[in-house]
């Protein structure tokens, strides 16, 4: 389970009373169950009851060390940070998840300057021989990647070619060389969010230097590929990094966010990395930027969604409030791509500004959608997950939101299909 770190609390720890007794298999039956409930307050609260109880919270407590904070600047919770497992050496084995941010706290003439010139990171990523997971995060602008140091773009590259890595995210960098997208597509699980290659590769077939020091990797091991806000440069060095590797797709699952489909240039590009992972893609999910008002548009000519004959969970967004009828319009078109040839099992469905009036007013859509969903076309159909970023809606609405949707669809639900809720999509 993935927790936050808090880390004046897992240094107290030392205080702990040695005079509660329980077997260990109780013990981390309790601290497992405190995990999976996402319980940090319990967690640290429980690590001071007893000495036998401090490491194996701290395991949890640290799995994921956020350094995101909006009451400090990204610098200062960086610092302490290092302090810490520089003083407690044990606590480097814990770190499963580092995320580092440049800041919450908002001064974009300075605060993103100390993390790319911050030559210490390269050690820290050194000293945590467990870490599985690393994101690199900028607030409050987008710096071009020659501003970073040597030290910390070699330390980049460096995780692409570590065992233990599994994930990997970054999000706002420009101007980023052809070159380091080959380590990069060799991460299982890569997110990509606003990054830009040179502007040039628009102008050129972009050309994927084999440097000695940033070697053209084997791809086989990318499953999962998130991209948001890419640019069209971009686009076209992810797809000629993946056609030169000659490597067959293994890629399983796209997330594709926030594309503006209004750049043909971009959408062709997009289209032919589809094409190059068609037969492998088992989960797609495409969510536009979509205003309070607007429809959340399907992908546009040429993405095709028919193509994907092994897709098995599809995502896609549903705007509840936007002036356009029926709702589901969409949704609806994206269905019938779907329905020829595949054998779809998950249909998740992101619900944007949830009203319950709004839900009730949409009888006539919703017998449209329980009249696709129904059909012969989706028998392999067995769960429907309606969510959304719904965690600062007031309980209440949210009761009734869930309680409306329940009773929708009621044919798709004769034929055994389940109704899940995801509230943090």
């Amino acid at each position: 389970m993935i927790l936050s770190l808090d880390l004046s609390s897992v240094m107290t720890s030392n205080n702990a009373d040695s005079s509660v007794e329980l077997p260990f298999e109780v013990i981390d039956l309790i601290i497992e169950e405190l995990a999976k409930r996402d319980d940090k307050s319990a967690l640290r609260s429980f690590a001071l009851v007893s000495h036998s109880f401090v490491v194996r919270c701290q395991k949890h407590l640290l799995y994921t060390v956020d350094l995101g904070d909006k009451r400090i600047t990204g610098e200062k919770y960086y610092r302490l940070f290092s302090r810490v497992i520089n003083k407690h050496p044990h606590f480097r084995l814990y770190v499963r998840d580092l995320r580092i941010v440049d800041t919450y706290v908002w001064d974009p003439r300075k605060d993103w300057k100390w993390l790319v010139k911050e030559e210490s990171i390269c050690d820290v990523l050194e000293s945590l021989p467990n870490l599985e997971s690393f994101s690199l995060f900028f607030n409050t602008c987008t710096p071009v990647w020659s501003s970073f140091s040597s030290c910390l773009r070699n330390a980049i590259i460096r995780l692409t070619r570590r065992p233990s890595i599994k994930s990997l995210s970054l999000s706002n960098i420009r101007d980023v060389p052809p070159s380091i997208f080959g380590p990069l597509l060799s991460v299982n699980n890569l997110k990509l969010n606003n990054i830009q290659a040179h502007r040039s590769c628009l102008f050129t077939t972009p050309e994927i230097p084999r440097k000695v020091e940033y070697p053209l990797p084997s791809l086989g091991s990318l499953t999962t590929l998130t991209l948001g806000s890419m640019s069209t440069s971009t686009m076209r060095v992810l797809c000629s990094t993946l056609s030169e590797s000659l490597m067959p797709s293994l890629l399983q699952r796209l997330r594709i966010t926030l594309v503006d489909q209004k750049q043909p240039e971009l959408i062709e590009e997009l289209w032919g990395l589809m094409q190059w992972a068609s037969k492998s893609l088992t989960h797609v999910e495409w969510r536009t930027l979509t205003l309070k008002s607007s429809v959340a548009h399907r992908p546009p000519h040429p993405i095709d969604l028919q193509l994907f004959t092994s897709l098995r969970s599809l995502r896609f967004p549903v705007n509840f409030h936007c002036l356009e009828q029926p709702v589901f319009l969409e949704l609806l078109q994206v269905l019938r791509q779907v329905a020829s040839g595949c054998h779809l099992q998950e249909l998740i469905v992101e619900s944007m500004f949830v009203n319950s009036m709004e839900l009730v007013a949409r009888a006539s859509d919703w017998s449209l959608l329980d009249n696709t969903l129904s059909g012969k076309s989706f028998n392999s159909l067995d769960r429907i997950v309606f969510g959304g970023r719904w965690r600062t809606l007031p309980q209440s609405v949210k009761d009734s939101a869930k309680a409306i949707l329940l009773e929708q669809l009621p044919f798709t639900r004769a034929n055994g299909v389940s109704f899940f809720f995801d509230m943090d999509l």
